[in-house]
């Protein structure tokens, strides 16, 4: 049997399993069979969203576009939320829109990504490859030591963070980064860039084995994971539990192993579609996380997976009821503000614009499931919820390249690439606000840069300028 043929008849066994999951969720909660459409159309649009950008990204490669793993990243919480028809919005009540309303904002969103990916697609044609597969390869062998290097680091932040008291944010009264010192700040700061370099790494190491010290590689790396999955249990943090098999799913992408990379997908998104539709609050109890309750496990799942998944209620109930028609720039403005350290800006002060947003619209300011669809929208409605995703795509593909060049003249060889590898997991991140997208994609990322350079120059690498390839 042919390859092609096995994928066909892989696509139809997930398209039925999908089918199934959905239908027993409407059968148990006896909706409406409108409701079950919803749900049916949503799901359609999120498998041809996410073969399409499967398509685009074998076509074109993370190389030539790395934004693209962000728009990879949406198509899969896409197609998980499908499911939240089944049940009402029983976090955010205030949002006050019907079921139809739901759906029509998760099609703009499918809309959005696909504007998206002909916008990639379109400019991908003005740009070249940021850096060739086999350049990386030449310093596979190199990574263990980097890896050890950034693992003892990030072992000894985590220590620190929790002698100064840093424990899950959903227990006690107040988050728990207000309750660090200045310095416990710096050190979480670090500790989360540090996190996402050794995972990085390790996911380089376990899917690219190409020579070098392997065996103490595949050591590291194991222990890399099982140290990141110990922090995600004692965070109780779902997004740290997942990061490794995300990281890896994104280094199988780079490989020239297309057919592996959509299986690994497809299989990861049925797996955490099955387990969020079914067995959601099972996690979260799991977790010891505060969480939704109720007398029916199956509605108290899909309520969680609505709330903790979805791209678009928050967005489209912003734009109800929100002031369309003026655009609220000082969300920006502010987001700046909060990037620049108060060492540098002492008698920094500032208003809450996204507090002051929300109470405009009758709602309590509590915390909402950010995207960046909902910032757009509460920055200029509409026009912001379709243009903001684009902006971010513009930012990636030039910025990201601008860094490079930087990092071409202060970095080594090694150096440029475990940024590249640092950046792409950048992307991982789907929660965004203004304030959120300078801190985590602006000004960690530049941290994040720096360290790795200054860890590659003391390794005193010889620098080969004449092996980039920059457009």
């Amino acid at each position: 049997m042919q390859t092609s043929e096995l994928e066909n008849i892989e696509m139809i066994f997930f398209f039925i399993g999908y089918i199934l999951v959905g239908t027993y969720i409407a059968v148990h909660l006896r909706v409406d069979s409108t409701i079950w459409l919803y749900f049916f159309l949503h799901l359609i649009s999120g498998m041809f969203l996410f073969e399409a950008t499967i398509k685009i990204i074998n076509e074109l490669s993370i190389f030539k576009a790395p934004s693209l793993i962000f728009l990879l990243i949406n198509s899969v919480y896409y197609i998980i939320s499908s499911i939240k028809y089944f049940a009402e919005i029983e976090y955010y009540p205030q949002f006050s829109i019907t079921t139809q309303e739901r759906f029509y904002g998760s099609l703009a969103v499918c809309l959005s990504l696909f504007v998206c990916l002909c916008f990639i697609k379109w400019i991908s044609g003005k740009v070249r490859k940021i850096i060739e597969v086999q350049y990386i390869v030449k310093f596979i062998p190199k990574l263990p030591h980097f890896l050890l290097w950034f693992l003892l680091v990030n072992i000894l932040l985590k220590a620190l963070l929790i002698n100064q008291g840093y424990q899950p944010s959903y227990f006690g009264d107040q988050p728990s980064y207000l309750i660090l010192p200045y310095s416990g700040l710096i050190f979480l700061a670090a500790e989360t860039i540090t996190s996402q370099i050794v995972l990085i790494l390790s996911a380089v190491i376990i899917v690219i084995p190409e020579g070098g010290p392997r065996i103490l590689g595949l050591i590291l790396s194991l222990i890399s994971i099982a140290l990141n999955l110990f922090w995600g249990l004692f965070l109780r943090a779902r997004y740290l539990l997942m990061f490794p098999i995300v990281s890896i799913g994104i280094i199988i992408l780079l490989t020239k192993r297309p057919i592996i990379a959509r299986r690994f997908w497809r299989w990861s998104i049925f797996i955490l579609f099955v387990m969020n539709a079914l067995g959601g609050d099972v996690i979260m109890e799991l977790l010891g996380r505060p969480h939704l309750y109720g007398s029916d496990a199956i509605y108290v799942s899909v309520a969680e997976s609505g709330y903790r998944l979805d791209l678009s209620d928050f967005a489209f109930a912003c734009i109800r009821h929100g002031k369309t028609s003026t655009f609220n720039f000082s969300l920006i403005f502010e987001g700046i503000m909060n990037m620049i350290p108060r060492t540098l800006w002492p008698t920094k002060e500032f208003d809450s614009q996204y507090n002051i947003a929300l109470e405009e619209m009758g709602w309590p300011a509590i915390d909402y499931p950010d995207t960046f669809f909902s910032t757009g929208a509460l920055t200029a409605g509409w026009l912001g919820f379709f243009l903001v995703p684009i902006f971010f795509l513009i930012y990636v593909e030039f910025g990201y390249r601008i860094a490079f060049y930087f990092i071409k003249y202060i970095g080594s060889d090694i150096g440029f690439v475990i940024s590249f590898f640092y950046l792409l997991v950048q992307l991982i991140r789907i929660e965004m606000d203004w304030n959120l997208f300078f801190l985590y994609h602006f000004r960690n990322l530049i941290l994040g840069i720096l360290l790795i350079c200054l860890t590659s120059f003391f390794t005193r690498f010889k620098r080969k300028g004449n092996n980039y390839h920059m457009s």
